[in-house]
């Protein structure tokens, strides 16, 4: 809804109340049952277009669509050999939210090895389950925020695996999207 049409609604509902208003004095005033009825009726149903309107408004506001869910501010990446065959990677992304509530975040990344890495977090919930994509090079983990963010709010995102490399097939790299 542009600026023009909420001014014109705006104005309307004035006249509207002002209308009601002056309805409401004479039906005061007079004691015929019919009037007090009917204008009880248009109450009502004011008061249900009222309602309406205040849901509409907060349904908008809350499942609101941005292009993203959220704008990365800064990474952290370490990718650290214990070993010839054990790594461990941790990943940390400074995030700024773009929705109304965001309450996960899919963390995209790339592991060439066969055995899957065994992933966590320590400042969100992660249950370690992998999405497999195989329409493009990335898989996927869920990370689940203790408390939603809401718009513009920022926090700090980790992304822990533990990968082992046994029969030495990996390239030697891990990338993130």
């Amino acid at each position: 809804m542009n600026g023009n049409a909420k001014e014109n609604l705006l104005f309307w509902l004035a006249i509207l109340s002002g209308l009601f208003s002056i309805a409401s004095f004479f039906v005061a005033l007079s004691s015929d049952q019919g009037m007090v009825i009917i204008m009880l009726i248009a109450f009502i149903v004011f008061l249900v277009a009222i309602l309406c309107s205040v849901w509409y408004a907060i349904h908008k506001i809350v499942h609101k669509e941005f292009d993203r869910e959220f704008m990365k501010l800064s990474f952290f990446t370490k990718y650290e050999y214990i070993d010839k065959t054990h790594i461990i990677y941790d990943g940390y992304r400074l995030i700024q939210s773009k929705r109304a509530f965001l309450s996960n975040i899919k963390w995209a990344f790339k592991w060439t090895g066969t055995k899957q890495p065994i992933i966590s977090s320590t400042l969100q919930n992660c249950d370690g389950k992998i999405i497999e994509n195989t329409s493009n090079d990335y898989d996927h983990v869920v990370l689940k925020f203790k408390k939603a963010l809401s718009y513009n709010e920022s926090a700090v995102v980790h992304f822990h695996a533990n990968m082992d490399d046994v029969d030495n097939t990996t390239q030697h790299n891990t990338t993130t999207s």
